[in-house]
């Protein structure tokens, strides 16, 4: 049985778990326009690469390496065109969890289906905070990636300004 001193940190926790969640989300917004269009740039390279390959696969004129190659080449440029599944399911998920804690928490205080709400809490705030924690590093792996290639975009102009003056 969790005392009553558990129960409210763990509602405490979890009002700031979705709180957090909805940090993240505001955070990856503003940055999203620049993901997508990097992706989209990674989708474009992508395609102009596999460009026939991919045609000779849909008509069936592909050896069978040749044939696993364009599959994988299939599936990275779904992966770049499509949103990330972290912001759709991810960042849900853990928004869910952490508001199904914090009412499981609250039903608990009110002597709500005590037992059951008792075996509820701590499970569902420990995957929540698991899958935060997965959100979270995706999200600063994506973040890391715009900034590198933001720096990386910053440099070249520089480059070819030297060269012009």
């Amino acid at each position: 049985m969790l005392s009553q001193d558990v129960v409210l940190s763990l509602l405490q926790a979890s009002i700031t778990g979705a709180g957090l969640v909805l940090a993240i989300y505001a955070l990856i917004i503003p940055l999203s326009k620049r993901l997508f269009e990097h992706n989209v740039v990674d989708f474009l390279e992508l395609l102009k690469f596999t460009g026939n390959k991919l045609d000779d696969f849909f008509k069936g004129k592909m050896d069978k390496d040749s044939a696993d190659k364009a599959k994988n080449y299939a599936v990275k440029i779904f992966q770049s065109w499509s949103f990330p599944t972290y912001l759709r399911f991810g960042v849900g998920a853990t928004f869910f969890g952490y508001i199904f804690t914090t009412l499981a928490s609250i039903f608990w205080v009110v002597d709500w289906e005590k037992t059951t709400m008792n075996s509820l809490i701590a499970p569902a705030f420990t995957v929540t905070t698991l899958i935060f924690l997965v959100v979270g590093l995706i999200s600063i792996k994506d973040i890391h990636k715009i900034m590198r290639q933001d720096f990386n975009e910053m440099i070249k102009s520089l480059k070819e300004s030297e060269n012009k003056t």
